[in-house]
């Protein structure tokens, strides 16, 4: 059976996205970024017995991430939110989200990147605030985001 050298490991990377007043969150706070699936919608052309398909309309889901609470207050990720219901400028929304996938480099400060993932003009969809729980177990507070995104692409 082949072997993959040294295969891609799902926690290693690190996301940015940034506003004119600098970056929104620590990239450390990021637990999970769970990336759009993309599709491209089939266009279906003809008479008769004969059809022909051409590549239509590029469609993008949504990105979710789930990130977790710092010890401080952090009012950001809902004045984002807000922002995107009640701010008339796209400008004043919309932001570019980068995703770097690191190699397997164990001081994460040195790591190289493997590939950069941009998603442009991504705006909050959806915002939980994250649970409360009374429990015996010391179990992190997340918040659950979900973002809508017009295009993308790899490097």
């Amino acid at each position: 059976m082949a072997s993959i050298q040294n295969p891609r490991k799902t926690y290693r990377f690190r996301v940015s996205i940034t506003d004119p007043n600098g970056t929104l969150w620590n990239q450390f706070e990021i637990e999970e970024f769970d990336p759009p699936t993309s599709k491209i919608e089939v266009a279906t052309h003809g008479a008769g017995n004969y059809q022909s398909k051409t590549p239509g309309q590029e469609t993008v889901d949504t990105i979710k991430i789930k990130k977790l609470k710092d010890g401080a207050s952090d009012t950001k990720m809902f004045n984002w939110w807000k922002a995107t219901k009640t701010k008339g400028n796209r400008v004043d929304y919309a932001k570019t989200i980068v995703v770097e996938e690191l190699d397997a480099a164990e001081d994460l400060s040195v790591a190289n990147v493997l590939n950069t993932y941009y998603y442009y003009e991504c705006f909050p969809t959806s915002y939980k605030p994250g649970a409360w729980k009374r429990t015996d177990t010391a179990v992190n507070q997340m918040e659950e985001l979900e973002f809508s995104v017009d295009t993308w692409e790899v490097q």
